[in-house]
């Protein structure tokens, strides 16, 4: 009976300690990929997304999508930092590894002057508000300027072709059409 207690023991220590590693790696990840979501660093952000990913979506033509967005002087945009709220338990499936990574960020969004009239404003203000609840925009239309509080869901990803780290993937309901093949339907249901 000892024995067993002894090995019950050192079980449920050294998943105690797997459980807290995979967390504290995906936080570190998902840290980081805030930098550089923050920095506006695209190439780099995109060594940390899925790989799978690009098979679908051409990893250039999304990167001159976002300099291009980045670089329109008719809206500043500037990134707050990534707070996790969450990792779920990880889920094992064909060898691959998911959680689910709930977390906030920060945006802010300023129109030049020379874009968009009150009604624009006002309806930009109503679209944000819808996504994100009313409690996380303020809208300062006297410096055009939008605040949100963003909360949204990732997926964490490690999958051994790929090397042994975690790829991250935003979840939303509007890809997984797109992208639902590459991420199998238990995953979706993480919360």
């Amino acid at each position: 009976m000892k024995k067993f207690s002894l090995i019950l023991l050192f079980f449920i220590t050294t998943t105690g300690f797997a459980q807290g590693d995979y967390k504290a790696e995906i936080t570190k990840r998902l840290s980081e990929y805030g930098g550089f979501i923050k920095t506006k660093n695209v190439d780099t952000l995109f060594s940390y997304m899925y790989p799978k990913f690009f098979d679908v979506f051409p990893k250039q033509a999304l990167a001159d999508g976002m300099k291009k967005t980045f670089a329109d002087t008719n809206l500043t945009m500037v990134f707050g930092d990534v707070d996790v709220v969450s990792i779920s338990k990880p889920y094992e499936e064909n060898k691959i590894t998911y959680a689910v990574v709930n977390y906030t960020n920060t945006i802010q969004l300023t129109l030049s002057k020379s874009v968009g009239t009150q009604m624009v404003l006002e309806s930009m203000k109503n679209t944000y508000e819808n996504a994100y609840g009313a409690a996380n925009v303020k809208a300062d239309f006297d410096t055009r300027t939008f605040n949100i509080k963003a909360t949204n869901a990732m997926f964490a990803i490690n999958n051994p072709a790929y090397g042994n780290q975690w790829w991250l993937l935003e979840k939303k309901d509007e890809l997984k059409g797109s992208i639902g093949g590459m991420i199998p339907a238990k995953a979706w249901e993480i919360k």
